[in-house]
């Protein structure tokens, strides 16, 4: 009997980075799968936050989309107060007409305000799946004074009774897990790890030459590409790479992201072997991450519960060189560390930064056994696996 499943996220295909690319990409295993998908969705807007009105759409997957008239903040907690009134209404609208049908509803966190509505709309026996990336309660605890607090109250009641409200939770690491668990009294048995898998698709002929105007020749090279956002620390980012020029000649760095927070530094930072690029095409992520002489994973100090980032599995994928900043005694220190060509630097200090570089560029790039036997706890399929199968247990 084919399934009906709903995914439930703002964030969808064609978005190029995170939450939405993951989310297009279980949609095309569900589907590959044999199960109707639809999405209740936003116009992709992330993450230029800027509504594309005339958005490609995934052969196979009905999207419900909304949203195409909104203007986003510039301020992060500005635009989330948009997004989360503004994707709850939405998703119930929807709901009313399509809610009833599902057999499955994935409801992919953050946004979480949705989940307030969502039980109540669902179909009667409909097993309700949640899929946590960020929990926006370890980022909101890391802000003082009253204000704070009363926004740390706030985002902790709706998240936790976002959680409670589903069958089901797939955490995208061991540690979002146990704090979740610790911190909202959960029942751990409801819910299972599901790390992060690769999204880059296959080489594509000709792509490595496509990048040559990206690069000065004869220099090697240090990348960041994907979001720049609050936890990806984007000034200790920057100070890091200049620091990486000022005492080695021969590097250049290069950062490939798009968004606010992007072109703020874009127009204030300047360096000749410093240069600031929009997010390539898909099909040349292959080629970019092999082009890169050492890729940068930061996170700024006290996120390391909060997420795992996205962009590692690729990484690992290329065989390229890994240096990542993260919290000590971390889940993703662990993970870097069990990797090759990796090193987890747990200090933003820029004598600790700069020495876990040194450290790194000694390394050789990771071989291809070396990257597979790392990747077989970053796979899509058991994740769908797990979507498909898993059973109330409330």
């Amino acid at each position: 009997m084919q399934q009906e499943i709903l995914i439930l996220s703002p964030f969808f295909y064609p978005e190029p980075i995170s939450t939405g690319k993951y989310n297009g990409l279980v949609a095309q295993g569900l589907a590959g799968r044999g199960a109707r998908v639809a999405a209740i969705c936003s116009y992709p807007i992330y993450p230029d936050w800027v509504p594309q009105r005339d958005p490609s759409e995934l052969p196979g997957v009905e999207a419900l989309r909304g949203g195409a008239w909104i203007k986003y903040p510039q301020k992060p907690l500005l635009r989330r107060a948009v997004l989360e009134p503004w994707y709850l209404l939405h998703c119930a609208s929807q709901m009313l007409k399509v809610g009833r049908n599902a057999d499955r509803v994935l409801a992919v966190f953050p946004p979480s305000l949705f989940m307030l509505v969502v039980p109540m709309l669902a179909r009667r026996g409909a097993k309700i799946i949640g899929i946590v990336h960020d929990l926006q309660g370890v980022y909101a605890a890391r802000k003082s004074g009253t204000a704070a607090k009363l926004l740390q109250s706030a985002i902790g009641w709706v998240e936790r009774r976002a959680f409670a409200a589903c069958d089901h939770l797939v955490f995208l690491s061991e540690t979002m897990r146990d704090v979740t668990v610790d911190t909202y009294g959960l029942d751990v048995r409801r819910t299972s790890v599901h790390y992060p898998f690769v999204t880059i698709p296959d080489d594509t002929p000709g792509a490595d030459a496509e990048l040559d105007h990206y690069f000065q020749p004869g220099l090697k090279s240090l990348v960041y590409s994907g979001a720049l956002g609050e936890k990806q620390a984007p000034d200790k980012l920057v100070a890091l790479m200049l620091e990486v020029l000022e005492r080695h000649p021969d590097w250049q760095a290069r950062v490939f992201s798009q968004g606010p927070v992007f072109e703020r530094l874009k127009a204030t930072v300047s360096h000749e072997r410093l240069a600031f690029h929009p997010l390539v095409d898909a099909r040349l992520l292959p080629a970019l991450l092999k082009r890169s002489d050492v890729q940068v994973v930061p996170q700024d100090t006290g996120t390391s519960d909060g997420s795992l980032p996205s962009k590692m599995p690729n990484i690992i994928a290329a065989g390229t060189r890994l240096l990542c900043i993260t919290d000590p005694a971390s889940e993703l220190e662990r993970l870097v560390n069990s990797y090759p060509a990796g090193v987890a630097c747990t200090n933003w200090a820029p004598g600790a930064t700069i020495a876990a570089f040194e450290q790194v560029i000694r390394r050789p790039r990771a071989t291809r056994a070396e990257s597979d036997a790392l990747l077989k706890q970053f796979t899509l399929d058991g994740l769908i696996d797990r979507l498909l199968t898993v059973e109330a247990s409330k």
